[in-house]
Formats: structure tokens, C-alpha cells, sequence
């Protein structure tokens, strides 16, 4: 996290940079294309541990795509991304 500013009392921008952005392959061999925004709609979906816990529930990768287990959701949040 390079920066936080608070715009508005229910706005917040966060900046995010760092090599984790960068294009991935992952432990699955599924190759992640780096993080950009080039349109007005992007977003991006930020996963986090649940409370007590120290490994978040992470999505499976299946059928050309990601898929999330139905007995216990990742904790995650979705964020539109500004460029």
C-alpha cells in the first residue's frame, strides 16, 4: 500500500503498488496477467483472512475460470479501480 487519503466522510483511495501486481503464474500453473485499468468499470476483488485465522480461503481454479467453494466463502471485498 503506497497511500490512503480519505476524498469524503464514505470515500476513501487506496494506492496499491508492488511487484504483486505484476503478471503471475500461479502454484496451479493458471498464468495471472499483470493488474491495469483501461476501462471505466474495472474492479478488482481483495481476499482476506477471516478473523482469527492467518490463510484466507482462496477461489479454485476450474473449467477456464475461478470458482468459489460453496461450504466456506473467501472473505473478500470488491473495489472499482481508477487509473
Amino acid at each position: 500500500m503506497k497511500r490512503v487519503a480519505d476524498i469524503t466522510p464514505s470515500l476513501r483511495r487506496v494506492t496499491l503498488t508492488g511487484d504483486e501486481l505484476d503478471a503471475l503464474t500461479t502454484p496451479e500453473d493458471v498464468d495471472q496477467l499483470e493488474v491495469t485499468s483501461t476501462g471505466f468499470d474495472d474492479d478488482i476483488k481483495l481476499i482476506f483472512a477471516y478473523p482469527g485465522e492467518t490463510e484466507p480461503v482462496l477461489p479454485l481454479h476450474k473449467d477456464g475460470g475461478f470458482k468459489f467453494p460453496k461450504e466456506r466463502r473467501p472473505l473478500s471485498k470488491s473495489y472499482t479501480v481508477r487509473r
